[in-house]
This record gives C-alpha cells, structure tokens and sequence, in this order.
C-alpha cells in the first residue's frame, strides 16, 4: 500500500510505501519524526477503530460455519478480503485524518489543512500472520503459514462446550477480525526520547490513568515541543511494564536475537522489585544510574527478550541514540536480523554508520566469487542479508518534500550524508595539502 501525505507538520508532499524494512532520513526539522508517528497511528490497533465489515457473505458463513463445525479445520484464501479491504481502507483514511490531532496531541487546528490519501496498491500477504478469537467456552484459532494465501482456520473446544454456537453470525465475525489482522499489526514504538522516560518513570508511579496522562505530557513539554502524546504514553507504559519481572518465554525463537543488546554493552539487564537495573562488572546498577546507553538500549532488550513476536512493527526514532559507532554498526545488523524474523522495522536516523552497514547487508543479496568465505570472515551470517524488495527508503527535504532513494546492485544510490561527506573530506584533504 501506497499512502500520500499533503501539510503534515513540515511535510508539505510525501509519498510513501511501507517495506519491511522502512528508513527515513534528513536533515532536522524537515517532518521525519511527523511522518513515522502518522504512519504508526494508522497502522496500530489501538489509535482508531476502522470499524467491522461483514467480509463473508450469508451463504458462505453457513457454509464455513457447517465444515467448522464438522472437521474443526476450514481453509480461506486470503484473496477472498483483498477488495474489501482495500474499499474499508480508502473509507476509512478519511476518519484518521480528521484524528490525527488525538493522536499527536494537539488542537485540532493542527491537521486542518492535512490530506492522507490511500493510492492503488496491493496488501501485503507475505507476512506471517496468527491470533485467537475467543468465544465463551472455544476459541478459533486462525494463522497464515509464510509465502501462502491461505489462512487455516482451527476450532479450539477448551471445555467440550456445544460446538454448535460456531454459528454462521459467529464466522463472519471472525472473518472481520481476521481481515483487520491484514492491515493492522502491534506496534511497538522507541521514541527518541526514551532516556527521558526512565528518568520519570518512578515519579509516574502509582497515579492514575488520567494523571499519568498530564505527567507524561508535562515531562513531554520539558524536553519537545511537539506534543506526541501518545508514543510517549506507549513509552511510558513499555518502561513501567519491564519492570514487573516478566515470566514469559521468549517468542522470537532465535538465540542470536534474544540477548543481542547484553552482548554488545556488555552487560545484564534485571527487573525485580518494579525496578530496572543493570548489572555491570558484577554490580547491580539501577537503570537511572546507568550510562546513557544502557538506557536508550533498555526497552529494545526488553522487547526482543520478552514480546517480539512475528507480525509486529518496531518503530525505533533514532535508534543509534548514545551509542558508540561501532554499535550503531551492530544496532544496524540486528535490524536485518529482525526483518529476516518476521518483524517489520521502521526506523528514523541520522547515522552514517548504520545507513552504510545496512548498505553492505543489501549488498551481499547479490551473487559473487568466494562470498561465503567474505561472510565467515567478517562475521556475517545469513539471516544479516538484506533483499532489496524488503526496504524502502526515504529522505525527508527542508522544502517539505520526500524522496524515495533507489536501491541498485550496489545498495542505495543516495543518502542524506552524501553532501556532508564530500564537504568534510574537501575540507579535510585541503588542509592535508596546506599542512604538507
């Protein structure tokens, strides 16, 4: 899907496609961090509600009904939504438009002259999806395997209930459930002011919903002056959450995942007695004590340990944030790493080194002599290549628009940095010259 923003904050014309992985560059100030929230309230479950639509007709929910009930397993292709889907959206763009302002925060005033349009394009099915609906006693559960069109859908029987209350009304609203599953995803969002969040998080706890609500927003005023609410809210509500001493198993499943941050730092990250802490050369360290890394790193350690899951959408705003180049270069291989998982990325950044590291795992998509050789010598594994159909790339202007970058054989041909670059070293081999 294609979206088309017009008077976004400092975004006067953008055209944007989400890939797996989703980069947006640019100077300061030119509506970068505007852009990505926009696209994450769209996307998100819980921002707007795009309404139920009967996506199964009459006939076919009692069809579906009776073979569910029969062999507990019925198989749709997802095709079958594809056009509904599309028309829901384009009706409903119209609705987050006129809320966008709830979503930032602000007076109303703040989106009047703001245009989202949904441009023609495809949905993307190829990423796995799965969930449980629950009725009374059963639940059904539904999943899409990867690179197929097909969702199973599986009846759950807990209790031994009366399978005959999956009634065809039931079905179809399984199946609207199901189709907003294709269009939404959980998003996870690390907003640029993470640090800020641990530093008040213990002075936030324990009021109510509603005073949390202002303090955020207070701390927010302090360090911004935009006013984007609610991914500091969701900020917030991660950093509290982490400290509650999660018993969960990992759901990522891969090991090189789970305990990527620690080894970078290194160290060990502790949640016990509602309080995070590090533990750095044998000493435990409470998070607001910590080192600025540590901080900025805490919710993604947290994140991948504990709810990364396939389907989700991680939205980091400047994820090289206190960090030394060297791990902005790791930070960049771990994102490949979690769209190879399943998990799409969105990211904002100003960071050289993990915009060229990113570069180089596009790069070794291609096909060359001795390549994995180069691999094992540099430490490259497979799950560190990046395809090209997997990214999309943008750098947001001072003039207020924003430029899809091409992604060639050589990666991209274009980054924000190119005119800082070749400014620095002129100067640079200038006064070599002077000097020698």
């Amino acid at each position: 899907m294609t979206f088309e923003f017009k008077n976004l904050g400092a975004i006067k014309d953008a055209q944007i496609e989400m890939g797996n992985l989703t980069i947006v560059s640019g100077k300061n100030n030119t509506g970068k961090t505007y852009l990505t929230y926009a696209m994450t309230g769209f996307f998100s479950r819980d921002l707007h509600n795009l309404g139920f639509i009967k996506f199964i007709d009459t006939q076919n929910a009692h069809k579906f009904a009776e073979e569910l009930i029969k062999v507990k397993t019925i198989k749709i292709d997802v095709a079958y939504f594809e056009e509904k889907i599309l028309q829901l959206l384009k009706n409903k763009v119209d609705i987050y438009k006129n809320n966008l302002h709830r979503f930032f925060g602000i007076d109303a005033t703040f989106n009047k002259d703001t245009k989202i349009k949904l441009k023609e394009g495809k949905i993307n099915y190829e990423r796995f999806f799965e969930g449980t609906i629950r009725f009374f006693h059963y639940e059904i559960y539904y999943f899409k395997p990867p690179k197929s069109s097909i969702i199973h859908l599986d009846f759950i029987d807990k209790n031994k209930a009366d399978r005959t209350i999956v009634s065809p009304e039931n079905i179809e609203y399984v199946s609207g459930i199901i189709s907003l599953e294709l269009i939404q995803m959980p998003v996870i969002v690390l907003s640029n002011i993470r640090n800020a969040i641990h530093l008040f998080s213990k002075s936030l706890k324990g009021r109510t919903d509603i005073e949390n609500r202002k303090k955020v927003h207070d701390a927010y005023d302090a360090i911004e002056t935009d006013k984007l609410i609610k991914t500091t809210e969701y900020s917030y509500q991660y950093a509290q959450q982490k400290t509650k001493n999660f018993q969960f198993e990992a759901r990522l499943g891969q090991d090189d995942i789970l305990n990527y941050v620690e080894s970078m730092l290194p160290i060990k990250y502790q949640a016990k007695y509602y309080e995070l802490y590090a533990k750095v050369a044998e000493k435990e360290i409470p998070s607001h004590l910590c080192s600025a890394s540590i901080q900025a790193l805490a919710d993604l350690h947290f994140y991948l340990k504990y709810t990364a899951q396939k389907g989700h959408l991680l939205i980091i705003d400047e994820p090289e944030l206190n960090l030394h180049p060297e791990n902005q270069i790791k930070i960049a291989r771990l994102l490949v790493k979690l769209v190879n998982a399943g998990i799409r990325v969105w990211i904002t950044t100003h960071s050289d080194y993990i915009v060229k590291e990113l570069n180089n795992c596009l790069m070794l998509s291609n096909d060359f002599t001795d390549k994995e050789a180069f691999m094992q010598e540099y430490e490259y594994k497979e799950n560190d290549i990046l395809k090209k159909e997997d990214i999309r790339v943008y750098i947001a202007h001072e003039e207020g628009t924003v430029e899809q970058v091409e992604i060639g054989k050589f990666g991209m041909k274009k980054t924000t940095f190119d005119d800082a670059i070749k400014r620095f070293n002129e100067v640079s081999d200038t006064l070599f010259n002077i000097l020698g």
